[in-house]
């Protein structure tokens, strides 16, 4: 290895570089039972380079039969195309520092097509990608922290930075002067980054309400599991449920006509599929609580506070602390249930022996923790088994 400059000749330049005079030549020798992923390999270069691309540099692959040409592709910046349902926020910036004005012209796209993998902002100087960050998704004191998901684009750094720039061209290596530059695109794109956290939490509630439904599922398949986006005005009466509670006798439930093990017809000509609706609420619409559920008719509705630190918390796990809501909202649909039942929400969920041996039991507050632990045994073991 040498650190001396030799004039490029024949002896020395592959003839492909020594005919145009600069560049780089790659060359792989591959065992006939080896290929290249060239799809790959076209993206990453594409998204390493699209600073340059950006700027009208040119890189082209070019796949060869025998030594001849065969194929040529051209590289596009892969942040040219966003979709129609997607929200831009478009950066022309200067940042003073130290005297010295440093330009900063960039995009950040919030859609919803894009995939966590692919959820960061790259930064790039001169015609290469020098740093992909998720840096710009939380405040500078770190109190505020988002996932992203769905959020990405770029941030091209004009002339002027390269004395803020490691020797090697791939970091911003001014701690203060990259901080200042993160906090600002952060204020910048904070209504991205929430609409993205709306979006994700909203996907999570879906799922949520999908594993709660095939768990309660598993006796009858009337019960139906959704996400609502309008809770509505609170029920009239005092009681959150709309239903004065009242203690139901000990003993045996009503008999519900039953037809090859479901409810007959002319029972759900009288009473519905139970149907129960997740809200996500504010903490100021819930007065502070954490979950709350009630009756209304023969629906269910459970509201849960999107805005505790408990649930954010559990929707921003990877995975989502499933169980965490479960138990949650579990617990709630016990108590909502044995206060309002009248004989048939009960016999819905559980079988004849586990809804008689419920009504056993004589007062309504071991009466709900008894149902919340058998909905809990119930959503518990489909996960255990997965």
């Amino acid at each position: 290895m040498s650190n001396d400059w030799h004039i490029a000749n024949s002896s020395n330049t592959p003839s492909e570089l020594l005919a145009i005079g600069h560049g780089t030549l790659i060359r792989m020798h591959l065992l006939p039972t080896r290929s290249l992923r060239v799809n790959n390999i076209v993206r990453d270069l594409a998204r390493f380079y699209s600073t340059g691309l950006r700027k009208g540099r040119h890189i082209s692959w070019v796949t060869c039969r025998k030594g001849t040409p065969d194929d040529t592709m051209e590289l596009a910046d892969p942040f040219a195309t966003p979709s129609e349902h997607s929200r831009t926020i478009n950066f022309d910036l200067v940042l003073e520092h130290r005297g010295e004005h440093l330009p900063v012209h960039g995009s950040v796209i919030f859609d919803e097509n894009t995939p966590q993998s692919e959820s960061r902002v790259q930064i790039g100087f001169g015609y290469r990608m020098i740093r992909s960050t998720t840096e710009c998704f939380q405040s500078r004191d770190g109190e505020e922290k988002y996932a992203g998901i769905g959020v990405s684009g770029w941030l091209d750094l004009g002339e002027g930075w390269q004395p803020y720039l490691s020797t090697t061209k791939d970091a911003v290596d001014d701690a203060p002067l990259y901080s200042a530059l993160m906090d600002h695109v952060f204020k910048r794109i904070k209504p991205l980054l929430q609409a993205a956290e709306r979006k994700s939490f909203s996907v999570q509630f879906d799922d949520l309400a999908i594993g709660l439904e095939q768990a309660l599922n598993s006796r009858t398949g009337d019960v139906v599991v959704k996400v609502g986006t309008e809770m509505g005005p609170p029920p009239t009466t005092d009681n959150s449920t709309g239903v004065p509670p009242t203690d139901h006798p000990p003993g045996p439930p009503p008999e519900i006509p039953m037809s090859n093990g479901r409810p007959g017809d002319s029972e759900r000509n009288v009473s519905p599929s139970l149907e129960i609706t997740i809200y996500q609420e504010s903490d100021s619409a819930l007065e502070g609580a954490l979950c709350q559920a009630g009756i209304r008719g023969n629906d269910i509705f459970v509201a849960v506070n999107r805005d505790h630190a408990f649930v954010q918390e559990a929707l921003k796990a990877r995975p989502v602390n499933r169980m965490a809501f479960n138990v949650m909202i579990v617990d709630e649909l016990a108590r909502a249930i044995v206060e309002v039942d009248d004989g048939i929400l009960i016999k819905k969920i559980f079988h004849r022996d586990v809804a008689s041996a419920i009504y056993g039991i004589e007062h309504n507050h071991h009466r709900s923790r008894i149902v919340a632990r058998r909905l809990i045994d119930r959503v518990r073991e489909p996960l255990m088994a997965k």
